[in-house]
């Protein structure tokens, strides 16, 4: 079941999109956000962006065709420069793993590998592009 979630994209809440993260970055913003009630807690900061359509971070996809699965959350890395973070991750049944990952828009190579630790062999591919 946790693979077939991964697999379509689906957050869980908390662990993939909690508290701290906005209910766009994961991708539930038909689900959870409504923009023709009345007045609620939140409601300019969602209005806001939904005027401005840009996300700084984004819930995506990853895959690796090798190695074990990291232990989650784990951060990621393209060079040195952190780009976000894997939430959660599960083999995928070949030798290498699937996994949601909240990553920065900003400064995301998408056709670049990522690492999971500083220095690490990157080898963990983007399947969606934020």
């Amino acid at each position: 079941m946790e693979r077939m979630r991964i697999m379509a994209g689906i957050a869980e809440v908390p662990a993939d999109i909690g508290p701290g993260e906005l209910p766009n970055e994961g991708g539930l913003e038909a689900d959870a956000i409504s923009y023709t009630k009345g007045c609620y807690l939140g409601q300019e900061v969602m209005a806001r962006l939904k005027a401005m359509g840009q996300l700084r971070r984004k819930l995506v996809r990853v895959s690796a065709g090798e190695g074990p699965v990291p232990a989650v959350p784990c951060a990621l890395l393209q060079g040195e420069t952190r780009i976000g973070e894997l939430r959660s991750a599960v083999a995928d049944g070949a030798g290498g793993f699937i996994g949601l990952a909240l990553v920065t828009t900003l400064r995301l190579d998408v056709n670049a590998p990522l690492a999971a630790e500083p220095g690490g062999h990157a080898y963990i591919r983007l399947i969606d592009t934020p």
